[in-house]
């Protein structure tokens, strides 16, 4: 819950995951997912312009929801989904989050369980 008046922003992805990923994100978090060695999708980010992503926040000025990109796809056994915010995928080239793949499922392994 954001209390009215609370100062502050944040972008945001959300995920679920089943035999489809289904996603809604606003900002720049984003969200790739890997298969086979490739990536086939990675989000693009909603910026206003450099360095300035959509961000939702508690007072008038923040972006809205309704602005979230929202969609799905279906996914295959052995798909890695990676998602992060901007700290991630600003720093981290897309060949070196194929690079460390089985780095990914080790550690979705330690928090599924």
């Amino acid at each position: 819950m954001v209390i009215k008046g609370t100062p502050g922003a944040f972008t945001a992805v959300v995920l679920s995951l089943r035999s489809t990923l289904r996603w809604a994100y606003i900002g720049d978090s984003a969200f790739a997912v890997l298969r086979g060695g490739r990536m086939v999708h990675c989000s693009a980010a909603q910026q206003r312009r450099f360095n300035c992503p959509y961000q939702l926040n508690s007072g008038d000025d923040g972006d809205s929801l309704a602005e979230a990109e929202v969609g799905g796809m279906p996914v295959d056994d052995g798909d890695v989904v990676v998602a992060g915010t901007d700290g991630l995928f600003d720093n981290v080239h897309d060949i070196q989050v194929l690079e460390f793949r089985g780095v990914w499922r080790i550690v979705m392994l330690f928090l599924v369980g």
